[in-house]
């Protein structure tokens, strides 16, 4: 339950799955059990909260992974942020093989969906070099209408504390 009203919409249904962690170890067949499952509840919206691979996959493994994701039915979309085993398989393959599926990956930006709420994702903390700093959710979320609910995806959450004094401010505002 959000304590915000959300334009057109008294209800989302929503699935959200994380570390699948696709590999040499477990095939895409693992992916399409999943996809079943997912397609099984009729979501509205899917999330996925990073590590859907486990480390570099060979392009036909990619390719089928992609084909598989495509398979997924959801009304308003699948969305994504990556975990840290897409930077361990290279983001440059491991991400756009995601979008091929038609995945929308977000990396510390955010999307307004339907008009009536905004997904935001963050990136995984392994893909910033030594002296980088993560973005800050205020940053990412500049110029959105914080009026809308919030959702959030990230594979390692933390400075939740942000997105809470964030949304307070809005509500004094």
């Amino acid at each position: 339950s959000i304590d915000k009203p959300a334009p057109g919409l008294s209800r989302l249904d929503a699935v959200l799955v994380s570390d699948i962690h696709l590999g040499t170890l477990l095939p895409v067949a693992r992916l399409e059990k999943i996809v079943s499952m997912i397609n099984g509840l009729r979501p509205d919206i899917v999330f996925i909260a990073g590590d859907v691979v486990n480390e570099e996959m060979s392009d036909a493994d990619l390719d089928r992974m992609s084909e598989t994701l495509r398979k997924i039915e959801s009304r308003t979309g699948v969305f994504a942020c990556p975990g840290n085993h897409e930077f361990y398989a290279k983001l440059e393959r491991s991400l756009p093989a995601l979008r091929r599926g038609g995945v929308d990956v977000l990396q510390d930006e955010f999307r307004i969906v339907a008009g009536a709420f905004i997904v935001v994702g963050r990136g995984s903390t392994e893909y910033l070099h030594s002296m980088e700093k993560r973005k800050l959710l205020p940053d990412i979320l500049a110029g959105a209408d914080l009026a809308l609910p919030v959702i959030l995806l990230d594979h390692q959450p933390a400075r939740l504390a942000d997105l809470q004094r964030l949304a307070d401010d809005v509500e004094h505002a």
